[in-house]
């Protein structure tokens, strides 16, 4: 006999074993998790969810809290698509149509399923070539009288959606397109690109210059999360680190939940750059960590970036031109009054001068060119002062102090400065949920909406509104 190895594969394990695994779910044997929404219950198995689905990855190899419970609210999504979604994770397949598609493409951004949401964005892609031919069928019925109202109309069109061919052939050769002076020049609603057709055009031919021509008319038509408050990580009410995401919509006063971080992070910094939201440090309820991670909102997807130079958790970040400041924080040991800068074009870190005192859990804003580093405390003291730093000079000076003395503080500059305070001199626990807006003009504070699932040690930040 041969002492030659033999391996036998059999191919089409993989593809009966989840059909199989469909079949269990439905006869609801072996199921380990029920999944609650609107007041519909989906059964299914954390295995398979974990498996296939990044959300319910991080949550149940994360060990938050919900991977130990038998029941989990849903929210964000509703019932629809969240079965749509589960059946998706056994199946591999979707049925999209125009009643449910924007449902679905809502739940699979925020459960991460990123080929879903695309899928999704395609079939929408496709559907605005409808709505371009009903403006036009619209308009055509009665010429004389409705082609007044063409560019208007048109303005809300999302012709960048279209593809370039459709562009070319059908939609630059619309005779009354061609022919009105409007429609080529719409300076109401464009601010540099003034023809509506070439701005289509622009978008798909000159990438780079999509930035610059950002509008309504660029994105699909389902809501975007561009433009609200990020609260990231902290701590649930029994004290648990989380990966948990939420953002605040100012507009509706209401909060949403945001696909989790890779890794638990409290007592955290957080910053903005360039529509990024960076994560740094914190502390994972064992350790206090290095590591940072991004934040695409477009993509809607965390990745890694180069760790800080040293370990830190209730640091204070903010962004200054195209460079990220951390400040202070606790390494595990005491409090820290070092300083550095992360250049995300180099991915890379650099000391600076250290402020003047040592600040575990202040606030820090960057405002009109200078860095801020309020309140916190150094283990023994809680501070109401403020230093101002210069990058110009690389030096730290005293600035005048606040009202009160704060620890635990998270600001953020969205024309208020909004300040989360679950901690300060004079009252022993502020539950964070209570969120404060001052406004500088009107010299008043408010109370905004509540979060949803933060306790304390949330990193805050803010994604500017186009």
């Amino acid at each position: 006999m041969s002492n030659e190895n033999l391996v036998f594969q059999q191919n089409d394990l993989f593809p009966s074993a989840f059909p199989l695994m469909a079949d269990i779910r439905r006869q609801g044997k072996l199921c380990d998790v029920v999944l609650k929404v609107d007041g519909q219950h989906f059964s299914a198995h954390k295995i398979v969810l974990a498996s296939t689905i990044p959300y319910f990855h991080a949550m149940f190899m994360n060990d938050m809290i919900e991977s130990r419970n038998k029941e989990i609210e849903i929210k964000c999504i509703d019932a629809t698509a969240l079965e749509a979604l589960v059946n998706f994770a056994y199946s591999g397949k979707v049925i999209l149509d125009k009643n449910n598609v924007q449902s679905i493409m809502i739940g699979a951004s925020y459960l991460q399923l990123n080929k879903v949401r695309d899928a999704c964005a395609n079939y929408l892609l496709q559907r605005e070539e409808q709505v371009f031919e009903a403006c036009m069928r619209w308009m055509k019925h009665y010429v004389e009288k409705r082609k007044e109202h063409l560019p208007e109309l048109l303005s809300l069109v999302r012709l960048p959606l279209l593809s370039p061919l459709y562009i070319t052939d059908r939609v630059r050769n619309e005779d009354q397109i061609r022919y009105s002076i409007q429609c080529r020049k719409s300076s109401r609603v464009l601010n540099n690109f003034r023809d509506l057709v070439d701005e289509a055009l622009t978008f798909h031919l000159i990438p780079e210059r999509r930035a610059l021509i950002q509008s309504f008319r660029t994105e699909p038509r389902v809501c975007d999360i561009k433009g609200y408050i990020y609260v990231v990580g902290g701590l649930n009410r029994h004290g648990d680190s989380l990966s948990t995401v939420e953002y605040y919509d100012p507009k509706i006063d209401k909060w949403h939940m945001a696909p989790p971080m890779s890794m638990m992070r409290s007592r955290l910094g957080v910053a903005v750059l360039k529509s990024k939201l960076y994560a740094f440090g914190g502390y994972n309820g064992k350790d206090r960590l290095s590591s940072v991670e991004v934040y695409d909102a477009v993509k809607k997807e965390w990745s890694m970036v180069t760790p800080m130079l040293c370990k830190r958790s209730a640091l204070g970040a903010t962004a200054l031109g195209d460079i990220i400041y951390v400040c202070g924080g606790y390494d595990g040991v005491t409090s820290l009054n070092s300083v550095e800068r992360y250049h995300p074009s180099t991915n890379s870190w650099c000391s600076l001068a250290p402020m003047n005192k040592s600040r575990s859990a202040g606030a820090v804003i960057a405002c009109q060119g200078y860095i801020y580093a309020l309140g916190g405390h150094d283990g023994l003291s809680i501070f109401d002062s403020v230093e101002r730093y210069n990058p110009a000079t690389n030096t730290w000076i005293e600035a005048p102090p606040m009202l009160t003395k704060k620890v635990s503080a998270r600001g953020c500059n969205a024309r208020r400065w909004t300040y989360v305070a679950p901690r300060n001199a004079q009252r022993s626990r502020v539950a964070l949920t209570a969120n404060m807006v001052y406004d500088p003009k009107m010299d008043k504070w408010t109370y905004a909406a509540d979060m949803i699932a933060h306790e304390g040690g949330v990193g805050l930040g803010v994604i500017s509104i186009p």
